[in-house]
This record gives structure tokens, sequence and C-alpha cells, in this order.
């Protein structure tokens, strides 16, 4: 059944209508277009071949989660704080520290008795690491001399 309304249109409103659907057209090729542009052209990105570091074991909900930390020269630094700044701006505002890092895609991985789970790669600052190395040193001789 016919639109009583579009019926009783006089042709200059039918023609701005026709007008407007060939703008509406236009502009979603146009959007169409240029999604497809952004798909395929990539992020700028430097491959870099880390070091290895560690390896932290974690469960989730869904399984065991392995983290490997590993570092590189290539991965800028984050800001240089002694331990009193960084724990004042923890305190302050948890959000006023970052360290840069690469965060590698999750991928599937097989665990030593061979059962499924997932990985994460991280890559942090080689000297940022190696900080980090002799803070957790210290802090596991502090704790097995029977500190906090």
């Amino acid at each position: 059944m016919a639109n009583p309304k579009l019926l009783g249109m006089g042709l200059s409103e039918a023609e701005a209508i026709g007008a407007d659907s060939a703008r509406f057209e236009e502009l979603l090729l146009q959007a169409s277009k240029e999604l497809q542009q952004a798909q395929t052209t990539r992020p700028e990105s430097t491959q870099i071949q880390p070091q290895p570091g560690f390896c932290i074991k974690t469960n989730s909900s869904e399984g065991k989660v392995f983290i490997n930390i590993c570092h590189s020269p290539s991965i800028p630094p984050p800001a240089d704080v002694t331990e009193e700044e960084l724990l004042q701006m923890l305190e302050e505002d948890q959000a006023g520290f970052r360290i840069p890092m690469s965060l590698g895609e999750p991928h599937a991985e097989l665990d030593a008795k061979g059962q499924g789970c997932t990985a994460y790669d991280v890559a942090v600052n080689s000297d940022f690491y190696r900080r980090m190395q002799r803070f957790l040193a210290g802090a596991r001789d502090h704790h097995r001399q029977g500190g906090p």
C-alpha cells in the first residue's frame, strides 16, 4: 500500500529527497573507503629482538597465564626517579608514573604439563630492567633476613 504522504508530494519535494538520498549514498561510500584505508594502513612500528628476562606465572578464571618479561635498549626508559619519589607519586596519583613497554598480543602456549595456557610478552627498557632486578634482589634479601 502506498504512503499517502508520498503520493501527495510535489515534484520539488521528491527531487529534494532524491538529492538527500544521493548525498547520503555518497557519504556512505566515502566513509567505507576511509574505513578500508584505515584498516590497511599500519601504525609506524619498529621490529626489535628483545633479550630474555623472567617469567611470571599466575592464574585467571580462564586458566594459567604466563607473563614473559624481556628487555631491549630500543624501548624508551621511564622517568628516572628515586624510590622515595616513586612512592610519593604512587600515593598521590597512581597514574603519574608510566613505564614505556611493548605488550604483545595474548597467545596460546603449553605449560610444563602440556596443558593449554595464555602467554603475554612484555618488553621494557634494558636499563630499567636491570634496575628492577637489583631492586627485587634487595627486597628478596631483606625478606630472607626477617624483614617485612
